[in-house]
């Protein structure tokens, strides 16, 4: 019988030296996705996104392991790097929490967050700023088409009505002239 053999890896952020370890059976490449395979882990994914697949360092730490031992390969290498990992779990099993209160996982979450904005201060102040001038520019961008649609639908509307009047008053002295023919009535 064939067993699968589990390889653990860590993705290791360029600039922060944060990292994150994992355990695969899949080919590493295949697994990673170029860093689509982290959409669940929140702060690593947005880090992807914001500094660039290539910011990471890829290695592999160990290879050809049962699945036992890199469940154990992968809550050691966790321990190793917890002060500085993007992991939310101790490793091995899914779903066993880090931090032993929620508490501690927000006091941790706030510190990166603290660290990471004084290291990239401009950059955010750009991003932001940035942003707020997109979203002025849409709102500016609406109220102008609102307002000249409204300008619009008003003309049209005054068009329309005059148009209805001259039609309706054609369409009335046409049916009076027919009523009269019909009914031999003189004005």
């Amino acid at each position: 019988m064939n067993q699968r053999k589990y390889c653990v890896y860590m993705h290791k952020n360029k600039i922060t030296d944060k990292v994150y370890i994992g355990a695969t059976c899949l080919k590493a490449e295949k697994r990673w996705l170029n860093g689509n395979g982290y959409k669940n882990n929140k702060k690593f994914y947005q880090d992807i996104v914001e500094i660039g697949w290539d910011n990471f360092e890829h290695i592999i730490l160990d290879d050809n392991l049962d699945k036992e031992t890199s469940k154990q390969k992968e809550i050691y290498y966790i321990n190793q790097y917890k002060n500085n990992c993007y992991n939310r779990t101790k490793g091995g099993e899914q779903g066993i929490i880090k931090y032993n209160t929620q508490e501690e996982y927000l006091k941790k979450d706030k510190e990166y967050n603290h660290v990471y904005y004084n290291k990239n201060k401009e950059k955010v102040i750009q991003r932001v700023s940035k942003r707020q001038k997109e979203r002025q520019e849409e709102v500016t961008k609406y109220q102008r088409k609102y307002y000249y649609d409204r300008e619009e639908y008003r003309q049209y509307k005054i068009e329309y009505q005059r148009r209805y009047r001259q039609e309706h008053k054609k369409e009335i002295n046409e049916y009076n002239k027919k009523y009269h023919r019909e009914h031999k009535l003189t004005n």
